[in-house]
């Protein structure tokens, strides 16, 4: 009975085991390669925003200094100007040519920065800067002729005071292109560590969802197993009833021959 009982049990246990090493198995394995996947190209996504924004806020600061940089000099320079028209004294020339290149090298790192700006707003900052420093430099010729009246009327002449204008307007607009480019900068990371945290949340729920289908196929598993026990145990059952049946019958047939002997011999 038991080698019976073993060769329906066989079979069913083959089947787990197949079950439980093919279809399960592979399915959780595959859930865990796709999240691992998932995490990976969520790390390097994430890794990569963060370099550039890194990248575009060290810029995009730099440009605010050279912006900020650029204003203070230009009012430096117009100072220096007037004031060596106003006085006569030509130290405030050099003052003024110590200067200018330094304006003239920020307004150049600035456009190398940000070469996009040029087009629009830089340009017209580099075209006016080169015409104030030729009026600001023809005012310095007139202080040195000791002309002073006509160096302070050159430097408050409608064409200075024009390209000042117009250099003021550049600054401006300049600055707004900046703060533009920051916020946009700052939007596109937003959006970059939105992407991230989908890529987070659908591994996550990948793996949730596999976790669950895998404890619903071993739930299906013990409850297959446990039926199969059930069908096992009654076919046992009702074998030991037929095994006693069959016993009783053969002692009564022996009986039965035995008393027929008996009968017979007397």
């Amino acid at each position: 009975m038991k080698s019976l009982f073993l060769r329906f049990s066989a079979p069913h246990t083959a089947f787990s085991t197949a079950f439980l090493k093919g279809y399960l198995m592979q399915v959780l394995m595959a859930a865990i390669a796709i999240s691992l996947m998932l995490v990976a190209a969520g790390n390097i996504h994430t890794s990569r925003l963060s370099r550039s924004f890194q990248s575009s806020v060290a810029t995009d600061f730099q440009l605010q200094q050279l912006s900020g940089t650029v204003t203070h000099l230009d009012e430096v320079r117009t100072m220096s100007a007037r004031m060596a028209a106003t006085t006569g004294d030509l130290s405030w020339e050099t003052r003024y040519k110590a200067f200018a290149p330094v304006l003239v090298e920020a307004i150049n790192q600035a456009i190398a920065l940000a070469p996009e700006a040029y087009n629009i707003h830089a340009r017209q900052i580099d075209e006016t800067n080169l015409k104030l420093i030729e009026i600001e430099y023809e005012a310095f010729d007139l202080v040195r002729q000791k002309k002073l009246d006509q160096a302070l009327a050159k430097l408050f002449s409608d064409e200075y005071t024009t390209q000042k204008g117009l250099y003021a307007t550049g600054l401006q607009l300049w600055t707004q292109f900046l703060d533009s480019k920051v916020k946009s900068d700052l939007q596109r990371y937003d959006q970059g560590l939105f992407w991230s945290g989908v890529f987070s949340m659908t591994s996550f729920w990948l793996l949730m969802l596999a976790c669950a289908g895998l404890l619903y196929g071993i739930n299906q598993y013990i409850r297959r197993r446990a039926g199969t026990e059930r069908k096992l145990r009654k076919a046992q059952r009702q074998l030991d009833i037929h095994q006693h049946e069959i016993q009783s019958a053969t002692t009564q047939m022996q009986q039965k021959e035995a008393l027929l002997e008996t009968t017979r011999t007397a």
